[in-house]
């Protein structure tokens, strides 16, 4: 395996332009190692190998937001002492600080390899779950406004905003204006109850396919929780969206049923599945 460099990212790009689903959030991560930055802001940790730079069988990211990312030819089996010692090297340091290494798969060919190169390292499986709105289940709730409680009121925010800035992220760049990043928020009085905010939005992104996504982030103050007010900041936020000509996404991880029963009360549906295997770290 070989680290590419600047160049070699950007001869590789175009290549990735226009994948499934289940692929795309490769896609954004090369991305962001030819740009030297993610979502969030700059990073110098994020960085690409392959097993040939110029046809590559195998491509691993490393460093990036969701630990490790795999694409390749499962089937292809020359560099398979290679990899695990690459993986197993490169990524101690990580293991021992965050105790596990997930490795994502941008396909599910992947599984039955990386069990058999790691065997008793394998902790676990997790699955991120993908979702699109669907338009004619979403429209079917043209009077949430309604529902919103006396006494509180719905508000929009950016990167200009002081007042209700999310809570979600302490990275001042997060909500630099530059960021264009947006929200709304349902408050009381001065209280903000909850919130739905952008958390990536693929607005310079190289592949037109995505340059409109928006990735969504919801959140409620604990004691305002299942009372029906996160559906109503959502309600807001992907309504702005659709006027405004974004792609709402929906994510969520297959541990977290009560966001998975959200999304789909909203009006969206699945259409991919990313598989991660947690490694143990000894």
């Amino acid at each position: 395996m070989i680290k590419l460099d600047k160049h070699q990212i950007k001869e590789l790009l175009h290549f990735y332009a226009g994948q499934t689903p289940l692929e795309l959030q490769f896609a954004l991560e090369l991305q962001y190692a030819y740009k030297n930055e993610n979502p969030f802001g700059k990073t110098n940790d994020t960085h690409v190998y392959a097993d040939n730079a110029q046809n590559p069988n195998i491509l691993l990211i490393a460093g990036s937001m969701w630990g490790v990312m795999l694409r390749g030819d499962a089937a292809y089996d020359e560099c398979d002492d290679s990899l695990h010692g690459f993986i197993i090297n490169q990524f101690n340091s990580l293991a021992d600080e965050h105790k596990n290494v997930h490795i994502n798969l941008c396909s599910p060919d992947w599984e039955n390899k990386i069990n058999r190169l790691f065997g008793k390292r394998v902790k676990d499986k997790i699955i991120r779950h993908n979702y699109r709105l669907n338009m004619s289940i979403f429209e079917k709730h043209p009077d949430w406004r309604k529902e919103i409680p006396a006494g509180f009121e719905m508000n929009y925010f950016d990167g200009n905003s002081t007042d209700f800035l999310g809570k979600h992220y302490d990275n001042s760049d997060f909500w630099s204006p530059e960021s264009k990043r947006f929200g709304f928020a349902l408050v009381k009085i001065d209280e903000k109850i909850s919130d739905c905010i952008c958390v990536y939005y693929e607005n310079e992104s190289f592949d037109s396919n995505v340059a409109n996504v928006i990735e969504i982030g919801v959140g409620t103050k604990e004691e305002y929780r299942r009372q029906g007010y996160a559906f109503l900041s959502c309600m807001a936020f992907i309504e702005y969206c659709i006027s405004n000509g974004l792609i709402p996404n929906w994510g969520c991880w297959n541990y977290k049923p009560e966001s998975q029963a959200l999304a789909k009360k909203l009006g969206f549906e699945e259409i991919s599945q990313r598989n991660v295997i947690i490694l143990k770290n000894d």
